[in-house]
């Protein structure tokens, strides 16, 4: 069985009309689990 990562992420509106953002950024990532040692070990590299 294989397994996928999901993570979303939104950032800039916290519901608040005076203090919410005029930008709105909604960001995603997706990876199977087969890849995800391998993106891990790329990203303690750097």
């Amino acid at each position: 069985m294989e397994t996928n990562l999901v993570y979303f992420d939104e950032t800039g509106d916290d519901g608040l009309i005076k203090t919410s953002s005029e930008t709105f950024i909604l960001t995603s990532i997706y990876m199977t689990s087969k890849t995800r040692l391998c993106n891990i070990r790329k990203c303690l590299k750097v």
